[in-house]
């Protein structure tokens, strides 16, 4: 049977806010995945921090491939209940639109073979000023899919050389 569930509202359900990451070294999170899908493995999601503050950090810049699409996946989140997610993003030296987030319910650790649609968000715009937090604004996974377990994707995209944004997330919470 289906039910609403007795959860309080606003229960935490996960919460990454990257503590206890070291600065510039690749994201290492259980149940995550950070992985590159277009480019080499080594340039994916790492951590960061400013005076102590852990985020996780996505770019392509300096980087030696022709194009990067990295990925950094939650584990399952199990759609049983109402859940609504909501995070930070900052961008700092915009060149492009890079980050997308999007959602899946068949993501079995392929990116490629899962299909993926496109959350709607607010995300920090070439207006925003550089490493200024931007809240996402709450979303509702089940506007996405009704049941089942799903996963969210932050992909970053993004060309060789010097002239490109770079990412920043934190306070990834789902409630």
């Amino acid at each position: 049977g289906s039910g609403s569930g007795t959860g309080n509202p606003g229960e935490i359900v996960l919460e990454e806010n990257f503590e206890g990451q070291a600065q510039y070294e690749v994201l290492n999170l259980a149940g995550w995945t950070n992985v590159a899908e277009v480019g080499s493995e080594a340039e994916v999601w790492y951590g960061n921090n400013y005076q102590g503050d852990f985020y996780a950090e996505g770019t392509a810049y300096q980087s030696v491939d022709t194009e990067n699409v990295i990925w950094l996946i939650t584990p399952s989140i199990a759609l049983d209940k109402d859940i609504a997610m909501e995070f930070i993003s900052a961008q700092h030296h915009w060149a492009h639109d890079g980050l997308t987030v999007m959602i899946s319910n068949d993501f079995d650790g392929d990116v490629e073979d899962a299909s993926w649609e496109t959350i709607d968000c607010d995300l920090p715009q070439e207006s925003n000023d550089w490493y200024e937090w931007v809240e996402s604004g709450k979303i509702t996974l089940r506007d996405y899919f009704p049941s089942g377990n799903v996963h969210v994707g932050f992909r970053y995209s993004g060309k060789e050389g010097s002239e490109e944004t770079t990412y920043q997330l934190n306070k990834i919470t789902f409630t």
